[in-house]
């Protein structure tokens, strides 16, 4: 069975300086070692699937994630110690709403939020986020710890989806959806041109049968006004 201790040994030197002796003051601390290594299991298993990034209160970075780094297109180099509106579009960067969104963070209020973030380049990034004030035993927020998941996939394909039924509104059944989606949501897009087409087939031949209908109905016409005029002719012969 494996013990952890935290553990201190002791020489015992006697009165010519010689060392007869050593005593080890030991403490068992494998209950907190046991539940360090389960958080840090759990710490681990979040950060393959999600960003983790910790801010200072003031904004600028602390850490992040490898997670989190890929997704925005950097190395931690490039942003530890730089503040958190490089992700930020100048326009938002400079509004009463971002400086809103600090305040309520120091004042260790959470915050979640589906935000648009640009990553190097201005590469255009949609996460799902959630923002967490970290604090002292005295309550005083000393960080905040953001915890991110891409969700750029989802709001590309209801964009686009979006997009089509906005041209179907118009009465345009030959709008597809071209550009593949992200594999969960690959099914939506197919079933989309599918049922598209279906459609555009059954109006056709709606189309096509009132076609006929209508010269069928113009032949109908046509033989009912010459039975009229012979009618006539032969109430005016009697």
């Amino acid at each position: 069975r494996h013990v952890w201790i935290s553990a201190s040994y002791n020489p015992v030197i006697n009165m010519r300086g010689k060392v007869v002796g050593v005593v080890k003051i030991a403490t068992d601390t494998t209950a907190a070692h046991q539940t360090n290594a389960q958080f840090e299991a759990k710490l681990a298993a979040i950060s393959r699937v999600q960003g983790i990034i910790e801010f200072l209160p003031t904004g600028e970075f602390i850490d992040a994630n490898l997670y989190f780094l890929s997704l925005l297109g950097y190395r931690l180099v490039e942003v530890k110690g730089m503040h958190h509106r490089m992700f930020v579009d100048v326009a938002s960067a400079r509004s009463p709403e971002y400086e809103k969104f600090w305040r309520k963070l120091n004042s260790g209020e959470f915050v979640a939020a589906d935000i648009k973030r640009y990553g190097k380049s201005k590469r255009e990034v949609w996460i799902q986020a959630s923002y967490n004030p970290i604090f002292d035993l005295e309550k005083n927020v000393t960080s905040i710890v953001k915890f991110a998941t891409d969700i750029t996939g989802r709001v590309r394909a209801i964009s686009e989806v979006a997009g089509g039924l906005s041209a179907l509104a118009d009465n345009n059944l030959e709008y597809r959806l071209a550009k593949e989606f992200e594999l969960a949501f690959e099914p939506l897009r197919s079933d989309y041109n599918t049922a598209l087409s279906h459609l555009q087939t059954t109006m056709k031949k709606i189309s096509s049968s009132a076609s006929t209908m209508a010269v069928g109905t113009e032949d109908i016409a046509n033989s009912s006004d010459d039975m009229s005029r012979r009618i006539e002719q032969q109430a005016a012969g009697l």
